[in-house]
């Protein structure tokens, strides 16, 4: 049970880790406000 639990974690993690780099991304685009 716990297993699955930090598995799910761990996407989730995963998710906000893939968010951010875009988010870093675009704000490290040129042009943007």
């Amino acid at each position: 049970m716990l297993v699955l639990y930090l598995k799910r974690d761990e996407k989730m993690n995963k998710k906000m880790e893939r968010k951010q780099n875009i988010e870093k991304r675009y704000n490290n685009t040129p042009g943007n406000p």
